[in-house]
């Protein structure tokens, strides 16, 4: 799944300022649900640009803010937990946004929480989209659904997603709760113009990887191994809710002693093979270490745009790829790729920085 110019742990958790990029953070996740939005509207592309117009195929957990918070935790951990089982990936979705949100944004403030949950667990992605809801005609939450050749199936208070894959008969539970989102796509429909929307989206999709500007790195020919710090410096007061001084400016803060690294930072060039490659292994090696990988890629053919993309998410399996920003290139000071970021293996709240070496027929470290 491409998410464009969006990786919020690491703008979160390791950013030059770690409390200063909340908004802009919310904003790119606003900036995904509305593309999500529009692809649901659209049946095209987006997120499951690799899905025929109109289909829906896939596993799907609805939810809705009326279930209350620690259930609905525990419902998120129980699906990650199931999809790793199946190894299938299930999308967690919300019908719409609350009535008497203004804009998309505040009801994404609100998110912040599930969205943490859930990037912990790689099988999981959490979006809008109401066409699960009306395909399988859901009322009440959690339910659990399968929609396979355009027919929907589904489980209402249970997480029967086994049994609905396998066509058993289910038991619905009366532990459930009222949707109380909007549809976003009747909301749309009633403040735009859907035809002219169709058209803009449809350009943009065309043209996107015209206008898009890569960030780009020279290939490593010497291996270079260092420590990194990750401290970080407050530069304004931070104010808790009650507006006292949580943290003062001036105050060195380093965010691997509230919250562990867990993932790995694993920046390519996917038009190099051997870099690709070297890719792959560490993707595995990172699993096999019970961490997350996360994929950054620096360029590829922006000629054979989607389709380019598409073959290096078959390639990848079900690993989240995205785009390197100069934001993690500044960050981590990284000068060459292939290169590794993860936590230091001998250093407490220290991270390992490695740029490989691929002056041969394959990239090494």
């Amino acid at each position: 799944m491409l998410l464009k110019n969006a990786l919020s742990f690491v703008f979160i958790f390791l950013s030059v300022n770690c409390f200063s990029t909340e908004f802009s953070d919310l904003r790119q996740r606003a900036d995904k649900l509305i593309q999500n939005a529009e692809s649901s509207m659209l049946a095209k592309h987006g997120i499951r640009d690799r899905v025929m117009p109109g289909d829906r195929s896939g596993l799907y957990l609805a939810i809705s803010e009326s279930i209350p918070q620690s259930r609905l935790s525990s419902i998120i951990r129980k699906t990650a937990a199931i999809a790793k089982s199946l190894d299938k990936p299930i999308s967690v979705v919300f019908l719409g946004i609350n009535k008497d949100d203004k804009t998309i944004i505040e009801f994404m403030r609100r998110q912040s929480w599930l969205f943490s949950i859930i990037d912990d667990h790689e099988m999981l992605n959490l979006t809008i989209d109401p066409v699960p809801f009306k395909k399988a005609k859901v009322t009440q939450v959690p339910a659990a659904i399968f929609i396979e050749d355009n027919i929907a199936m589904k489980s209402t208070g249970y997480l029967a997603f086994r049994d609905l894959l396998e066509s058993k008969a289910v038991i619905d539970s009366g532990n459930t709760y009222d949707v109380v989102e909007v549809d976003l796509m009747e909301l749309m429909k009633s403040k735009i113009d859907v035809e002219a929307m169709e058209k803009q989206a449809t350009k943009n999709h065309k043209s996107y990887w015209e206008r898009h500007v890569f960030t780009d790195l020279p290939t490593g020919i010497d291996v270079v191994v260092r420590d990194f710090n990750p401290e970080v410096v407050v530069v304004n007061d931070i104010l808790d809710k009650n507006g006292y001084v949580a943290a003062r400016a001036g105050a060195r803060i380093n965010p691997m002693k509230a919250l562990p690294f867990n993932r790995v930072l694993i920046t390519f060039n996917p038009e190099d093979k051997r870099q690709m490659l070297f890719a792959l292994e560490q993707r595995s090696r990172a699993l096999s270490n019970y961490k997350v990988p996360v994929l950054l890629a620096t360029k590829f053919k922006s000629d054979r745009g989607w389709e380019f993309f598409t073959e290096m998410e078959e390639y990848f399996g079900t690993t989240r790829i995205f785009l390197l920003q100069e934001s993690i290139v500044n960050r981590f000071n990284l000068k060459t790729s292939p290169s590794i970021v993860e936590a230091h293996p001998t250093m407490k709240y220290m991270l390992k920085i490695s740029e490989a070496s691929c002056f041969t027929q394959e990239c090494m470290l």
